[in-house]
């Protein structure tokens, strides 16, 4: 059982890396993207529920309500923000800047979580940040760098909203995984939804048959499945395991940025990409002494 769990998790962890290559090839509105993510994925999730004859925890849904429909607006938001990286940077540097987050809950952790900065952590935090600065261009003045650095600040926007709803995350134990992702999703859906109407976003260009068919892509298989396959996952691993091997997400996307999108990289963007995933994989080790890793 251990060996299907882990093929579960890290083909999600694959299908979670390569949305930034399908979104490349999507004519359409950032907003409209997360919008429509969002409602299918959560309506697909739903059915496959049904099918299974589970149903909603209604009851805990109620006293937790709230707070899904916060983190679920904050997740639509912030898919927005990384969609809209792409597009002005490569995605190596879009996804390196998304996974600042756990540095962001790092920092966050003592003053919500009541959690202590261990030295490793500091460390990481450090690391994080230097690998940023590398990869983010500062200091050039050039058009073109100029509009990269506005695709690492879309990126760390992202980040902070993505390390906001992992923080909310930490008081929905209570929740059922599955079910706090279906209602997470759709309320992505119905926050987002305004905003698209309101930015001319539902303005669909002529879409032609393949565009359909990644959007349902991307809703069947990289929101859908992907989730179904991380959750089942998660009953025969320790979490060490799934922390870390989430970590096949952004390799993966750094991987086909440069191999089948030939986006270049330089030096000091593969010096900020080891540094910043190094740091990444160091702070979900455990420590030598429980407590600050066991409390989130």
């Amino acid at each position: 059982m251990r060996n299907r769990s882990l093929i579960r998790l890290i083909s999600s962890m694959l299908i979670f890396g390569t949305i930034s290559v399908f979104r490349r090839f999507l004519p359409v509105s950032s907003s409209f993207l997360a919008c429509f993510r969002g409602i299918t994925g959560s309506l697909i999730l739903l059915l496959f529920l049904h099918l299974r004859g589970k149903h909603l925890d209604h009851a805990c849904l109620k006293r937790h309500l709230v707070k899904l429909m916060v983190s679920g607006g904050i997740i639509g938001f912030n898919w927005i923000l990384l969609f809209e990286s792409y597009r002005y940077t490569t995605v190596a540097v879009s996804t390196l800047c998304y996974y600042m987050a756990p540095t962001l809950v790092m920092l966050a952790s003592p003053l919500v979580l009541k959690t202590h900065l261990t030295p490793r952590r500091i460390l990481c935090i450090l690391l994080s940040f230097a690998g940023m600065l590398c990869i983010s261009g500062l200091g050039s003045e050039s058009t073109s760098q100029s509009t990269a650095f506005l695709g690492v600040l879309l990126g760390l926007g992202a980040a902070v909203l993505y390390a906001s709803v992992v923080l909310i995350n930490s008081f929905l134990h209570e929740v059922p995984s599955i079910d706090r992702t279906i209602i997470q999703l759709l309320a992505a859906g119905i926050v987002v939804a305004p905003y698209t109407a309101l930015t001319g976003g539902f303005a669909l260009p002529s879409l032609q048959m393949g565009d359909w068919l990644l959007l349902l892509l991307l809703a069947f298989v990289h929101t859908a499945l992907a989730y179904l396959l991380y959750f089942s996952s998660m009953t025969h691993l320790s979490t060490q395991t799934i922390a870390l091997l989430s970590y096949l997400d952004p390799v993966t996307a750094v991987l086909l940025s440069a191999f089948f999108l030939h986006e270049p990289m330089g030096i000091l963007g593969i010096i900020g990409t080891v540094l910043i995933l190094t740091a990444a994989v160091l702070g979900e080790l455990p420590e030598k002494a429980s407590g600050p890793m066991e409390e989130e």
